[in-house]
């Protein structure tokens, strides 16, 4: 989802107020993105985030709005839009380690706008991951390229210096971002927001977004995604293709998925509610760790 630099620029002050430096995308959408988007949504007049908006409100909706005051509403709405806000914010910066290169490719200030990223990304760890599984390993494999992430291999060879996102516009979103939107959608096309429907039916979804070249511009897939469609290109029945390496699946770009579904069950019992988010976690991925 793209916010125009119309947009940006008309509220830059509350931006910069909320500089992404290194902070990990999970805490500004946590803490920061829903004051934010709560002043940015009040402003009817942008009908660059009315898609965004009708999606929100159609999944408030169906989390029985009549428990919710206007407030409340309002809250929900805006925090998910600091959602895809935070999420297309911190995009160029993902995996900067080191503040001196922050501070070289976007200023003493940081990001205080939408960003594309860097051509070039010296120490990409990008260049050394796996094409053909997870983690880290040989860039002869051909689920990226042949299988997912459609005309982005050749960013992934050897030597390439290549930022995770290149190619990537100011505004665009992640495709974690993008799978959980597809979450949200699914839900809202069932008026469920079931295990079965963002579990099984999702996982179903998730594979056609996937395996179908121009859904999504991003250049990186998470160890998850790799381990998933390796499994799945091996004959695998897609219930048992999420995987695990022990090391670069049990993390925080899990948690991608529970906004969405923890908002459609906000007055759901405890157990109901945590049953339907470990249910979206684990159609992408074999996690016990972030549960």
């Amino acid at each position: 989802f793209r916010l125009t630099k119309k947009l940006m620029s008309h509220h830059n002050k509350t931006f910069t107020t909320c500089r992404l430096t290194l902070l990990p995308i999970t805490l500004f959408c946590l803490f920061f993105a829903p004051g934010i988007t709560f002043f940015i949504y009040s402003h009817n007049s942008y009908p660059q985030i009315s898609s965004l908006t009708k999606i929100s409100s159609s999944l408030v909706s169906s989390a029985h709005t009549e428990k919710m005051n206007s407030l409340l509403k309002d809250k929900v709405q805006g925090s998910l839009v600091g959602f895809y806000i935070g999420d297309a914010l911190a995009m160029p910066i993902h995996w900067y380690y080191d503040l001196r290169q922050l501070v070289s490719d976007f200023g003493s200030n940081g990001v205080t706008k939408f960003e594309s990223p860097k051509k070039q990304f010296p120490g990409s760890i990008l260049n050394l991951s796996n094409t053909g599984g997870g983690g880290r390993g040989s860039d002869k494999g051909d689920i990226i390229g042949g299988v997912i992430m459609h005309g982005k291999k050749q960013f992934w060879m050897r030597g390439g210096n290549y930022h995770y996102h290149h190619g990537m516009a100011p505004g665009d979103n992640t495709l974690d971002a993008q799978l959980t939107r597809l979450l949200t959608r699914t839900m809202l096309e069932e008026k469920s927001g079931s295990p079965a429907v963002v579990g099984t039916l999702f996982q179903q979804k998730y594979i056609d977004f996937m395996t179908h070249p121009g859904n999504h511009n991003d250049t990186y897939a998470n160890t998850c995604h790799r381990m998933f469609f390796k499994n799945w290109k091996d004959g695998i029945p897609p219930a048992q293709c999420p995987d695990n390496d022990g090391h670069n699946v049990d993390t925080i770009d899990a948690l991608m998925a529970v906004p969405p579904v923890a908002i459609a069950h906000m007055h759901s019992s405890p157990a109901e509610r945590a049953a339907a988010i470990k249910a979206a976690i684990q159609s992408t991925r074999r996690t016990s760790e972030v549960l």
